[in-house]
């Protein structure tokens, strides 16, 4: 897809510290969406049990909704940047004991570490992003902060999966550890920013009940999306058709995200955006208990990045006017902590259903309640 040069330059040099956390966040993505998606399917291939890969990324979104609160703390005392850099080293031993986790007494523990890593990152870099966001242009900069990733992550999946089929995840882990390293170089061209301090005593976890419902009902789409419907692609169609489809979903974000983005800069917009695309979400969702090609799941997993796109896009804009109204850090907590609810709930769900049950139909299930929970987008005021 054609993307014109003078946008991605625009972008980089609107604001030089924007445009850093725009090359950080690519090169970082591109490690993501190579290991992301295969972390359980990795899990499954070396022998551990469907129950357990999934209960692995739910307890890992629980340890990172606890932490959220801390990472605020720690941002504000050490700063956004050096925040970032202190997850690296998290991050990487992270991925190293993923390689040895067979050998590990409990893979619970390398959740654990995994949470750690994602609440130091996505705090601070979301903190930065809404502190350099412009007020009247923030819609299109939401656009690009989720759709450039992509760009240079579009292939990532698929790359990964031949490289899956060739070489082993530990050849993968190891790509992905090189990148990381990478990935923080852009974060300190500039000086860092320190936010006024950071409560944890007096953080409020309802500052609103709309973003609440928001920010939940976002997480449980994206543990759709990159858990559910990942694991059931692989299961169904094997690890190539995985990343291939994986792909396509990047292609559908980056697609809407260039075209969306500019007109969501427009508020009146912004919430008929977001009831529309719970509609036709939950149409998706609906659709894809009936898949039964490889073709099928390409096609519904592009339009599952279409619609991620939709709604991602204007939540993120509301967002970034209600954090500086009341506080970047403490809002920017309140939303991960939403988020990885939204993740953890229903994955818990299932992971006690195939727990003490053999439910042939758990992942369709998943997907009627993801389509129902998609239209409560229509009841947000």
């Amino acid at each position: 897809m054609y993307i014109p040069i003078h946008k991605i330059a625009k972008i980089f040099w609107i604001k030089k510290e924007l445009g850093e956390i725009y090359l950080s966040k690519m090169i970082e993505c591109f490690a993501i969406s190579m290991i992301g998606i295969f972390i359980p399917v990795y899990l499954l291939k070396i022998g551990f049990p469907l129950y357990l890969a999934i209960a692995f990324m739910s307890f890992t979104w629980l340890i990172t909704f606890i932490l959220s609160p801390v990472s605020g703390k720690v941002s504000s005392i050490a700063g956004f940047r050096h925040t970032i850099l202190y997850r690296a080293p998290i991050f990487i031993i992270f991925l190293l004991l993923l390689i040895v986790i067979e050998f590990i007494p409990s893979l619970f523990l390398v959740a654990l570490i995994g949470g750690v890593s994602l609440s130091l990152y996505w705090i601070p870099l979301y903190a930065e992003f809404v502190r350099n966001t412009d007020a009247i242009h923030e819609g299109e900069e939401v656009g690009n902060l989720i759709a450039l990733p992509y760009v240079a992550a579009i292939l990532a999946p698929t790359i990964a999966a031949i490289i899956l089929e060739s070489l082993g995840f530990p050849v993968l882990f190891t790509i992905a550890i090189v990148l990381v390293f990478l990935s923080v170089v852009p974060l300190f061209l500039s000086s860092d920013y320190k936010e006024k301090a950071f409560r944890l005593k007096g953080f409020r976890f309802f500052i609103s009940r709309r973003f609440s419902l928001y920010f939940f009902l976002k997480g449980m789409i994206l543990a759709g999306e990159f858990l559910v419907w990942s694991i059931f692609i692989f299961l169904k169609f094997g690890v190539l058709i995985l990343g291939i489809a994986a792909s396509l979903s990047g292609v559908g974000m980056i697609i809407l995200t260039m075209l969306f983005g500019r007109l969501s800069n427009r508020r009146g917009r912004r919430k008929g955006m977001i009831k529309l695309g719970g509609i036709f979400y939950a149409v998706i969702w609906i659709a894809r208990v009936f898949v039964s090609t490889p073709f099928e799941a390409f096609i519904l997993s592009f339009l599952g990045g279409l619609l991620m796109a939709f709604i991602s896009i204007p939540i993120f804009s509301l967002f970034c006017d209600f954090a500086r109204e009341k506080g970047i850090l403490d809002s920017v907590v309140f939303r991960e902590m939403w988020i990885n609810l939204g993740r953890f709930i229903p994955t818990l769900l299932i992971v006690i259903v195939l727990t003490f049950t053999s439910y042939p139909q758990i992942f369709e299930l998943f997907f009627i309640a993801a389509g129902i929970s998609s239209l409560l987008f229509l009841v947000v005021r």
